[in-house]
């Protein structure tokens, strides 16, 4: 049908008018794609470059300005002031527990172990047989000797009475001497009567001779009972039934300590002696009794310095009645030492060791470190017992560090 006059047009495939018709969308090329992706992606990272440097910009420089005002501003450090050390202290060594007697019994004779009397942790008295030789040489040398003292018995009884016969004959010369004997005669009578006279004499000191040398051999076989020297305890056997023991020091047969009573010699370094006396009391401790203290008692020193070690060697004295102690036990013994001290304590982290020797750092008044020279008295663990150096008002740094020097300005952190 023909559209009437005046009339818009109709599209001729949908029956829209012309005018109300849109055009359709551009199409995006492919070069277009390629150039919109990769812009995208550099906006993208240029804001989150600018949300992740930009912030972190700001707070190295807020930090860079912190360190420089800190910089300027001395460094704090904490104080402490020296405390006297006080005048009775308790002077702690090490010491090996000892028996107050002891030692090594060893043959007297040649010879083999017959038996054993006593063995190892018996209670044994002085005199008191240990052990019995075999000493079958000695058994002979001794029957010699007494063979030998019968035939000096013998000679010095011929002796004398061939003397006793010589001054008879030497009598009747005498009586016959007028006239009736020469005077050869009788000289050669009185000449035979000393002659004999002297073999009495040299018969006298061959027997006894021959009688000493028969004790000794008796002496020596009497040496086959090994005794014990003192009351004591065996604590050591080191031979066996059978075992071939020579006289001397080569072996010993056992060993005998006295547990009744011990002692613990301890080194007292040369600035505590003065405090050490004969009398002074002592508390003795050991780790196998951590509840239990020991009373002992100084009872004697050496009144002499080692030259090497420079400290005196006390002996400290202390009742076993209980034998709880034990010879070779490692104890420590606490002395009391009286005297007034003029030292200062201060803490071990505030010494500054170097090639110079000891030294201190303290702060002054006006902030400034000086570095004071100290002598060392006694190492009381986290404390150093400080002979000189201080005055007792110095402020002491203290954990200073190797490197401070003097003059170098410093802020307290607190404490004095």
């Amino acid at each position: 049908m023909t559209p009437p006059l005046g009339s818009p047009p109709f599209a001729a495939d949908s029956g829209v008018p012309q005018a109300r018709r849109q055009p359709p969308p551009p199409q995006r090329t492919a070069a277009g794609r390629r150039l919109f992706w990769p812009g995208a992606l550099a906006l993208t990272a240029l804001a989150l470059f600018a949300l992740g440097y930009l912030p972190k910009r700001e707070q190295r420089v807020a930090l860079a300005q912190d360190l420089v005002e800190r910089a300027k501003q001395p460094e704090r450090v904490a104080l402490i002031k020296p405390k006297a050390a006080p005048a009775e202290q308790k002077l702690s060594l090490a010491g090996n527990v000892q028996g107050l007697e002891e030692t090594l019994v060893y043959a007297r004779a040649d010879g083999y172990v017959k038996s054993f009397h006593a063995d190892l942790g018996d209670s044994v008295k002085q005199g008191q047989v240990l052990a019995e030789l075999d000493t079958p040489e000695a058994q002979r040398e001794l029957e010699q000797a007494r063979e030998s003292v019968a035939q000096g018995e013998a000679a010095l009884a011929r002796a004398q009475a061939k003397h006793a016969q010589s001054l008879a004959t030497l009598g009747r010369y005498q009586a016959l001497a007028a006239g009736l004997a020469s005077r050869e005669e009788l000289d050669q009578r009185e000449t035979q009567a000393r002659l004999d006279d002297a073999d009495v004499k040299v018969a006298q000191a061959a027997l006894s001779a021959q009688r000493a040398s028969f004790e000794r051999r008796k002496l020596q076989q009497a040496y086959a009972l090994v005794r014990a020297p003192f009351d004591g305890t065996i604590t050591a056997r080191n031979v066996e039934r059978g075992s071939l023991v020579a006289a001397g020091r080569s072996q010993a047969l056992f060993k005998i300590t006295a547990l009744d009573s011990l002692r613990i010699f301890v080194q007292v370094p040369q600035n505590r002696v003065p405090g050490v006396r004969t009398g002074l009391p002592a508390q003795v401790q050991v780790a196998e009794y951590p509840t239990q203290v020991f009373a002992g008692t100084v009872n004697r020193t050496a009144s002499a310095l080692d030259a090497g070690t420079r400290t005196l060697t006390v002996e400290v004295r202390l009742p076993n009645p209980k034998r709880v102690l034990l010879p070779g036990m490692y104890a420590s013994v606490s002395l009391p030492l009286e005297g007034a001290s003029a030292g200062f304590l201060v803490p071990a982290t505030a010494l500054i060791i170097g090639e110079q020797g000891v030294k201190v750092a303290s702060l002054d008044a006006e902030g400034k470190v000086r570095i004071l020279p100290v002598q060392i008295a006694r190492d009381r663990g986290s404390e150093i017992e400080l002979a000189s150096g201080l005055t007792g008002q110095e402020r002491i740094i203290v954990n200073p560090r190797p490197s401070l020097r003097e003059g170098a300005q410093l802020a307290a952190a607190g404490g004095v």
